[in-house]
């Protein structure tokens, strides 16, 4: 019996070494804009990612956007506070710690004992005075570690403009108005390299991680003057005025600097909640009540007949 076997023939043939060309063609394509999606679009985040993998911290700072003058001076985020982080895996931490930090910080013991068994970094919610801060790190105590941390309203001003925050959230002024644009996700963190037993490793020292930029909120530019707002300010205080001054460019109507007094403490504004003073009204641009106005009427009318003189002076007792 024989067997016949039809050879496929030159174009077929040719077909498929084209079809597998282009097939290859395809993959390759497909395979080089997924490497240069991973190293070029997302590899700062991969970074990140893995850098936060190997260190371990704690959040500081925050990702919201600050408050700008017109020439770019900043409103908000002027000023820090020096805060202490503990590393409890740290080679060497003592038992010393707890009754050192106790005795010149006034932390509350029991709480630090507790947080320290949970062997995670630990950020102390309390700020630390340079006698203090300068003390314990001439102590070299393993595992504790001073960085300055910046503070919303560090050196207040323009708070009746700018407001004040509860938590991560805008309430009063500017603050409330764009907290959409200024609220940015995550923070910054203070870290530090650690290895698989989740020990900072020595010689590495302690880094700022910044958040990531397309986390971070928007700034938003003011057309204040921050240094006429400072003189403006300076001056109510010295004078003790009670009221409002704004400042404006008769050009174009920008507003150059708004003060208003008395004025409140944006870092602690619940201590002036109860206030008989008012102190969160802007007088600058909220209605409120300065007087009796229809006592000028009738001034107007006494002058006019003679029933008294510019000069004259009358004393109100409080009673008719």
């Amino acid at each position: 019996m024989a067997l016949f076997f039809n050879q496929p023939s030159r174009l077929n043939t040719q077909k498929r070494i084209l079809a597998l060309a282009l097939l290859i063609c395809v993959a390759a394509t497909a395979l080089g804009f997924r490497l240069f999606k991973i190293q070029l679009l997302d590899g700062n985040g991969y970074g990140r990612a893995a850098l936060r993998q190997r260190t371990q911290g704690v959040a500081w700072g925050f990702a919201r956007g600050d408050f700008l003058d017109a020439k770019g001076q900043p409103l908000t985020g002027r000023g820090g506070v020096w805060k202490a982080v503990l590393f409890p895996n740290t080679e060497g931490f003592g038992k010393l710690t707890v009754p050192i930090l106790s005795g010149l910080a006034d932390v509350n013991a029991a709480w630090l004992q507790t947080a320290i068994a949970e062997g995670r970094p630990i950020k102390m919610p309390y700020a630390f005075d340079d006698a203090s801060r300068l003390a314990l790190e001439n102590m070299r105590l393993p595992g504790l570690v001073f960085a300055e941390e910046p503070r919303r309203y560090g050196e207040p001003l323009a708070v009746h403009v700018i407001g004040y925050l509860a938590g991560d959230a805008g309430i009063a002024g500017l603050e409330y108005q764009l907290d959409a644009e200024l609220s940015g996700k995550g923070s910054s963190r203070l870290a530090a390299t650690v290895d698989a037993a989740a020990r900072p490793i020595s010689g590495l020292g302690i880094r700022h991680q910044e958040a990531a930029p397309d986390n971070a909120g928007w700034d938003v530019v003011l057309t204040i003057d921050r240094d006429l707002q400072e003189i403006v300010e300076h001056a109510m205080d010295v004078k003790g005025i009670r009221g409002a001054i704004v400042a404006v460019d008769p050009r174009n109507g920008d507003v150059l600097a708004m003060a208003s007094r008395p004025q409140f403490d944006p870092e602690n504004a619940g201590l002036y909640l109860q206030s008989e003073h008012a102190p969160f009204i802007n007088r600058a641009i909220s209605a409120y009540f300065p007087g009796s106005v229809f006592k000028i009427a009738i001034a107007v009318a006494a002058l006019e007949n003679g029933i008294c003189a510019p000069e004259s002076r009358f004393v109100d007792s409080g009673s008719i």
